[in-house]
């Protein structure tokens, strides 16, 4: 029973990204909420059977805020999904894996401190107030002490309040003023939707993904590959832009979500899964279900699986030029919100590490001649 619990309040976890964008693609995006739902439900406990341990699920986030924020129109969203799929299917056909483990763990640790500078940054956007901050501090320091899955009972907790809250208010379920969309098909728009998304989706939803799931599960991940993730998420966007569904993605800060929130087994995946399903049948028949969660709570858990994250890049921040690999990536995370430039960057720091190491050997060299 324990250990159900602590599945069932990790499942819900990674609430705090997945629900709000799920509501904004319905209400700005175009998109039906039940399609969203439904895909949403299924990913879940496709990725949970599929990778046997506790996966998430989430937003093209690149893809769906840009697209929100400059009005994509459905077809155009639906295209960039199915591209990604597209390009990732197509990477299959590599030794992938191998290529994987030749990148260097130092970037794949500073992508995972950039975004979480990122999640942190769009937590205070949403609220920044001493109370939010307050709960950060509850939720960030009190498993530290105590082996309680804070962050997932809070998550949890506020699940259930917006679930009921909806329920008790209907009105809140009628969409909003939306941006316009466009009819016409703009293939400028498709590709500055999903080249940032590619960047995005190979350094975070699958070598980093890879690098979290073996670091937290040993050897029982030992069916989270690169090549795995890459087959997962190529075909479940395909299939999710037939339908108009959700265009997704794993990520290594969902898993790190999931699992500080007490998630440890893949029915975690099958918890919320099965209530993702629930809502899209609700949805179908009616009920018109709308989840928005308070903006405090978002706040606090985007900021604190941001510091969970950041926690992540410990063993490149042990060494002097770690910390200032990490220190240049997280600057310009936190300058750009760009997270193709801060991959960039990261190997642009590989690239002179690699020079000057090279550099020092061939002086070595010469002074032995």
């Amino acid at each position: 029973m324990k250990s159900f619990l602590s599945d069932f309040t990790g499942a819900f976890a990674d609430g705090a990204i997945l629900f709000p964008l799920l509501a904004a693609l319905s209400l700005k995006g175009g998109f039906s909420a039940t399609a969203l739902l439904f895909t949403a439900g299924l990913a879940y406990l496709a990725a949970g059977i599929w990778f046997r341990v506790p996966m998430a699920i989430q937003p093209l986030k690149s893809i769906a805020i840009a697209a929100i924020s400059i009005g994509a129109g459905l077809g155009e969203i639906r295209a960039s999904g199915a591209l990604l799929g597209l390009v990732c299917l197509g990477l299959t056909c590599f030794d992938v894996n191998r290529l994987g483990q030749r990148v260097p763990r130092s970037l794949i640790h500073g992508l995972q401190a950039a975004l979480g500078v990122l999640l942190i940054l769009q937590g205070a956007k949403f609220d920044s107030s001493f109370l939010a901050l307050l709960l950060v501090a509850i939720m960030v320091g009190l498993p530290a002490l105590v082996r309680f899955p804070v962050l997932g009972v809070v998550a949890t907790l506020g699940l259930a309040w917006t679930v009921v809250n909806g329920a008790l208010h209907p009105q809140l379920a009628q969409p909003t003023t939306a941006l316009p969309h466009h009819e016409a098909f703009r293939p400028a728009i498709v590709a500055a939707l999903v080249f940032p998304q590619i960047a995005l989706t190979l350094g975070n939803s699958v070598v980093g993904t890879e690098d979290v799931a073996r670091r937290y599960f040993g050897e029982r991940a030992s069916r989270v590959t690169i090549r795995a993730l890459l087959t997962s998420i190529g075909l479940g966007n395909l299939v999710s832009a037939a339908i108009g569904g959700l265009p997704y993605c794993h990520g290594s800060g969902g898993v790190t979500a999931h699992v500080r929130g007490g998630a440890r087994h893949w029915r975690a995946n099958a918890i919320i899964g099965g209530f993702l399903l629930a809502l899209a049948a609700a949805q179908a028949l009616g009920g018109h279900v709308r989840l928005e969660f308070p903006a405090m709570l978002i706040a606090a858990l985007l900021a604190s699986t941001g510091v969970f994250h950041i926690g992540l890049a410990k063993p490149t921040w042990d060494s002097l030029p770690g910390k200032l690999e990490l220190a240049v990536m997280a600057l310009t995370a936190a300058f750009t919100r760009n997270m193709l430039l801060v991959l960039a960057v990261g190997v642009a720091y590989e690239m002179l590490q690699v020079a000057l190491f090279r550099s020092r050997l061939k002086t070595k060299a010469e002074a032995l001649s």
